[in-house]
């Protein structure tokens, strides 16, 4: 007969609070012991878990625990790791505008003490993207895009200088300066549409902006196609788009203006 060893190992799957706690464990034991924590590998993990969590339906619950996890790594000046944590969880919660704004503002802080722009703007573009569908053209989606605005016009004029040493991420090259002009492009547009009625010469402006940006990098992509990336013809074709929209709503906002006098 053959025997049967009996052993306390587990076979059923950890809880989502149970993997949490070996990934908090770990993270923690690192710091004690002054060994580097790989961002590849953190990246993976976190993002990973954050999946289990929302197979649970506990979106919420993460977030709280990952807030204090960015607060941990804040301390102890693992600032990417922050970012890489700020960033999903801005994601996470994009039916939730007050906590999505909540977390951009920690990550705008953390990416302002590093002096990186291209982050700054990352984690404005991120809340922008929620506050497009929920809120467009609120004082605080302005708000924001002028934020975005601000960092990615820093991005563009140091893009050969410090910028690009500034800038710390998983991926260890910069984009093309082209993708920073084509974003920076399309923020202009959004902030001349939604501010159109309020400062006229002021939108006006920014459409300008935008249009010699525009022409700028159609024409670098007219010369040769091939050159270029998907996302970036993407781009190109909103801020395409975005700006015979603009300049519609600009015609009426004349007319309308000319039957009033």
């Amino acid at each position: 007969m053959t025997k049967v060893q009996l052993h306390s190992k587990r076979i059923f799957p950890k809880t989502a609070d149970e993997v949490y706690k070996d990934f908090y464990g770990k993270i923690t034991r690192s710091i004690k012991k002054n060994t580097t924590i790989s961002k590849d590998e953190f990246c993976g993990k976190y993002y990973y878990l954050s999946r289990i969590y929302e197979k649970e339906n506990q979106t919420d619950k993460f977030t709280r625990l990952s807030k204090g996890l960015m607060e941990l790594l804040v301390s102890k000046n693992l600032d990417d790791l922050a970012g890489i944590v700020c960033s999903l969880l801005i994601k996470l919660n994009s039916n939730n505008p007050n906590v999505a704004e909540d977390l951009a503002l920690r990550g705008i802080a953390i990416a302002r003490r590093k002096h990186d722009p291209v982050h700054i703007a990352s984690k404005a573009c991120s809340l922008n993207e929620i506050l497009r569908k929920k809120e467009p053209g609120s004082e605080r989606h302005v708000k924001y895009l002028r934020i975005e605005n601000k960092a990615l016009k820093d991005v563009c004029r140091n893009y050969e200088g410090d910028a690009s040493s500034r800038f710390c991420t998983v991926s260890s090259k910069l984009a093309p300066l082209r993708n920073y002009e084509i974003k920076l492009c399309n923020v202009k547009i959004d902030i001349a549409t939604h501010t159109l009625l309020a400062d006229y010469n002021a939108a006006l402006y920014e459409y300008e902006q935008a249009m010699l940006l525009y022409k700028k990098n159609k024409d670098l992509y007219d010369s040769n196609p091939k050159n270029f990336t998907t996302n970036f013809v993407n781009a190109l074709t909103i801020a395409e788009k975005r700006l015979k929209g603009f300049e519609r709503r600009m015609e009426k906002v004349l007319q309308e203006n000319t039957l009033k006098h």
